[in-house]
């Protein structure tokens, strides 16, 4: 996935001022193998911080480009976070985005030999208010 030319890894980066704290690639998931359906708007979102990034706002930050992407950039209708129950610091970084939590799904994940919640959030493209301000310009540097 690009945007103004460079990868949305790199666009991360670029928003994070070059700190390299993005562990997993940020995932923008789309239905139908990857491509956007006519009938099907929407894309799944994801991310993983180094252990030494996280607490400082970063996840926040990433959502906030993960949502001008998805919404500005590809046009998409819907985004939307499953995540672990007692994962406090996604909960926040997405209801902070305007993501809403629509619901749980019970005992959904298998984790370290347990079932755990998961948590449903999703964000409308007519309810997203980008108040973050991404600096997407074409000539940023990494």
């Amino acid at each position: 996935m690009h945007v103004f030319g460079r990868s949305l890894p790199t666009l991360i980066q670029t928003y994070l001022k070059g700190t390299c704290v993005v562990r997993v690639a940020a995932v923008l998931v789309y239905a139908l193998n990857g491509e956007l359906g006519i009938h099907n708007r929407s894309a799944h979102i994801g991310l993983g911080l180094l252990p030494s990034a996280r607490g400082k706002g970063y996840g926040t930050d990433v959502v906030a480009v993960l949502c001008h992407y998805g919404f500005v950039v590809r046009g998409l209708q819907r985004l939307q976070i499953e995540t672990l129950a007692d994962n406090t610091a996604m909960l926040r970084s997405a209801e902070r985005n305007g993501f809403v939590r629509e619901g749980v799904l019970r005992s959904s994940a298998w984790v370290m030999g347990e079932f755990l919640d998961e948590v449903l959030l999703g964000l409308l493209a007519q309810d997203w208010k980008p108040d973050r301000k991404p600096d997407l310009k074409p000539d940023s540097k990494p």
